[in-house]
């Protein structure tokens, strides 16, 4: 446009010298030479001056008139355009020049030209990047149909002569420029736009959206899932907070305090408490964006009790649960996340700004943000998991398909961030990192880094083993494999001889879960005793994945095809088990079963001893030992080509499972009720019976020599698991029914 980059480059040296000059006030004689020649070089190179020029004086003349302010160095062309429009000679001299100048670079330019007018030329988009408005559209005013100053002459009279009266003049809706565009990812412009997008949905798919939203509060919070959620919500919180920044913990005393003082109290929040409030801390909790609105909890009460969402509430007993488990679950899943804010202000603070660890949080996120109080909040959001933040396909994902996709994304990324952003340095960690990434990291300074993540992101499940095989290495040794090569903690026995135990618990067994990787204790030790080879353990943990998104998937439809094919996809999608009651199958989906077997009196222990698996998981070692050396039977049979297949439920069959299940339980009433219902009703024969209790045995249907078989491939603790299971069978051979209280 002005000759070439050398013009432009002496162009922009001029105007800078120009610049200079004029600051520098007041002028001398030789200054005002000096930008006489710069003036008159300017206006040989740039052909735009004349434009310029005529710009320049308009502006100049309608901030005399304050009708506009540029001391901000902007140019409102739409307040201009009005102006305009209004019959200013001043605003239409420049909006004249600023389309001459317009025309003529266009003119120039020809097909190198970009268009700004309408938006950023689209050539100028880098790959996978899209224009996005905060406010789609353009700025739109209203203006007369004639100038304002014709308008005046006219109520004076002067335009009467014309035919034009006062009646003819409205007020009409001007079109001004394009709102401020910005050019951003696609993947970010869509995450922007689903935050305000109106749900346009078809009302089939708005319900489905409400069943799913029902379905997560009864599977959090309903009574039989509130303790355990919690308890496993906030393992899950305690193991991140340790490995991203484990000292959150010593601001939880404080955070206590202050969080009680507001919710029970009913004080004014604590300045900072405030801040964390108002940035969204209540908003970015997994409760809240799994079931919905906080103007349901007591503490926000002053702020929502206006519009009647909260002063009309029930004050039945089945309504009055709903609200404490909500507000308590709030309040705990607060307390981390308060804390961790806190725990980073004072770091923020401390390090001028900048944090000493970035923990699960992207640094240059972190570091765009202008206030302390945002990088504490950002820094805590994602250390705790910043279910706010989820992509716009885990949002779909979380509303039609995988309910729960929330916690599987969140944990996923903070965890991958965590490990990035490892920071630290030592010997000890040197060597784990060497040893888990081999060669291929040179650095010590890097190998320390990720061993010392590794050892942290560890020590939570490490913890747990050293507890249990410590304190309760028997009953360490009977719990069932899918529960022993996962976190867990025993707590002990308890009368009866059960192990009491809570499993699945902490963060990242559900992150190594994504690749096999949370059963690795049970896979070595299948490996080195031979039961598995290398192949078989591979594929096992490529499985893994899909067995992920098959529990979590579709859940409404997943129960229905199970009950429709009796065949039941959880706990392994690939190996499915027998659903026998269909019924049963279905309460038990929504942790009802206890209920429903004593209200239906299908064979059950006593109800009162269901109380206790609202706190923790109760197992009998022996059933447990009879329940792994069927699995170790299972395989071994399998190895040799004998494995069965297939299955056939018949109602007579139905009644025998339910006298070998009634004698389990010690259920006398059920006992009696399905004998008689298989011999009398089913036409059942006692020999078959006979039968049918000898196939419980755990060596029943191998031979002589593939019993020695099986014995040689079952290793020192697997035998002894063997001789209980057949203790076990025994005893249900000879049940004691008055052993167990009598049924509720």
């Amino acid at each position: 446009m002005v000759g070439g980059k050398a013009n432009l480059s002496r162009l922009n040296k001029l105007r800078g010298e120009k610049a200079e000059i004029q600051a520098n006030k007041p002028l001398d004689s030789g200054d005002k030479m000096r930008l006489k020649f710069i003036n008159d070089e300017i206006w040989d190179i740039d052909p735009t001056m004349p434009f310029r020029a005529k710009i320049a004086q308009g502006l100049a003349a309608l901030e005399k008139d304050g009708l506009i302010d540029t001391s901000d160095f902007e140019i409102n062309f739409a307040e201009i355009s009005k102006l305009t429009s209004e019959g200013n000679a001043d605003a239409a001299m420049v909006l004249k020049a600023v389309s001459g100048k317009e025309s003529l670079i266009q003119e120039t330019l020809g097909s190198k030209y970009l268009k700004w007018k309408a938006g950023i030329d689209s050539r100028l988009y880098p790959e996978g990047y899209v224009p996005w408005q905060p406010r789609e559209g353009n700025i739109f005013f209203m203006a007369d149909s004639i100038p304002a100053k014709l308008a005046k002459e006219l109520t004076e009279g002067a335009l009467k002569e014309l035919n034009i009266t006062e009646a003819d003049i409205k007020k009409v809706l001007a079109v001004g420029g394009k709102r401020k565009e910005f050019i951003i990812k696609e993947e970010l412009a869509a995450t922007l736009d689903a935050l305000t997008k109106a749900d346009q949905s078809s009302d089939f798919v708005r319900a489905r959206k409400k069943m799913i939203k029902g379905w997560k509060v009864w599977q959090l919070i309903s009574p039989r899932r509130f303790i355990k959620y919690n308890i496993r919500n906030l393992t899950g919180d305690a193991d991140a907070a340790f490995v991203g920044n484990a000292k959150v913990f010593t601001k939880v005393p404080r955070a206590i305090k202050e969080l009680l003082d507001v919710y029970q109290s009913d004080k004014p929040m604590s300045k900072d408490l405030k801040k964390w409030f108002e940035l969204g801390g209540m908003e970015s909790t997994l409760q809240f964006q799994e079931m919905g609105d906080i103007n349901k909890l007591k503490m926000f009460y002053r702020f929502y009790n206006k519009d009647g969402s909260l002063k009309d509430l029930p004050v039945d007993a089945w309504k009055k649960y709903w609200k404490v488990a909500r507000l308590s679950t709030d309040f705990r899943e607060s307390i981390l996340r308060y804390a961790a804010y806190l725990d980073f202000m004072e770091k923020l603070v401390k390090g001028k700004g900048k944090p000493k660890s970035f923990a699960a949080s992207m640094p240059e996120e972190v570091m765009a943000l202008q206030t302390n109080e945002q990088k504490a909040f950002m820094l805590s959001n994602d250390l705790l998991g910043a279910y706010d933040r989820i992509s716009v396909a885990g949002k779909a994902m979380r509303e039609h398909i995988f309910p729960f996709w929330s916690w599987k994304e969140v944990n996923f990324k903070r965890y991958m961030r965590m490990a990035s952003n490892a920071a630290s340095e030592g010997n000890t960690a040197e060597k784990v990192g060497r040893k888990v990434l081999g060669t291929a990291v040179k650095s010590p300074l890097i190998a320390a880094r990720i061993g010392k993540f590794i050892i942290k992101a560890t020590a939570f499940w490490a913890a747990l083993q050293v507890w249990n095989y410590t304190m309760f290495p028997e009953e360490e040794e009977s719990l069932p494999e899918n529960v022993k090569n996962r976190p867990h903690i025993i707590y002990g026995k308890d009368k009866d001889g059960n192990v009491d135990y809570f499993g699945r618990i902490g963060a990242l067994g559900d992150l190594l879960e994504w690749f096999g990787l949370d059963s690795a204790p049970g896979h070595v030790s299948d490996w080195m005793s031979g039961r598995k080879t290398l192949k078989e353990i591979a594929l096992e943990m490529a499985k893994s994945p899909i067995n992920v998104l098959a529990q979590g998937s579709l859940p409404f439809a997943k129960i229905l095809a199970e009950v429709v094919t009796r065949r039941a996809l959880f706990p392994d999608v690939f190996e499915p088990r027998t659903v026998r009651d269909r019924w049963l199958h279905i309460a038990k989906s929504f942790g009802m079963e206890n209920e429903f077997t004593s209200l239906t009196k299908r064979p059950n222990k006593p109800y009162s001893k269901s109380i206790k698996t609202l706190f923790t998981y109760s197992i009998d070692p022996l059933q447990a030992a009879y329940s792994n050396t069927y699995e170790n039977k299972r395989r071994f049979m399998k190895k040799i080509g004998k494995e069965s297949e297939g299955f056939w439920i018949t109602p007579k069959g139905n009644a025998l499972y339910n006298v070998r299940l009634s004698m389990r339980y010690g259920d006398k009433e059920a006992f009696n009720h399905y004998t008689t219902e298989y011999v009398v009703k089913y036409g059942g024969k006692p020999e078959n019976m006979v039968r049918s209790f000898e196939a419980m045995n755990p060596l029943y249907g191998m031979t002589k020599q593939e019993q020695n078989l099986f014995l040689i491939t079952l290793n020192e603790a697997e035998q002894k698991q063997l001789v209980q299971a057949i203790a076990f069978y025994y005893q249900l051979l000879t049940p004691d029914f008055n052993r167990l209280e009598p049924k509720e």
